[in-house]
């Protein structure tokens, strides 16, 4: 038996910005700026709407993937806001 994860996603967007192990995701952007703008570009009209959160493995990911993030529940108080991913699903099997 599996674990199910029946709670809200902390977070839902796309993904700017990838590494090895941190993604970084906008919510509430036109798609038209998201394929036309810079990164910096984005953050600044996303603002407050980002988090960059650490995982252990982002290689099934891409930028403009759209994805759910679930969290631990803390944040660095930054921006984007900083924070450790528990889960992320891509849209195909999260948002259908």
């Amino acid at each position: 038996m599996g674990i199910f994860y029946t709670n809200k996603a902390d977070a839902e967007g796309n993904i700017i910005e990838k590494t090895a192990k941190t993604i970084t995701i906008v919510w509430d952007v036109a798609e038209q700026d998201l394929a036309m703008k810079t990164k910096q570009e984005i953050l600044a009209i996303a603002k407050p709407n980002a988090l960059t959160v650490s995982y252990p493995d982002t290689s099934p990911f891409a930028v403009g993937d759209q994805v759910a993030i679930w969290t631990t529940g803390a944040y660095n108080e930054s921006y984007p806001a900083q924070g450790t991913a528990t889960m992320i699903k891509q849209r195909n099997s999260y948002f259908k």
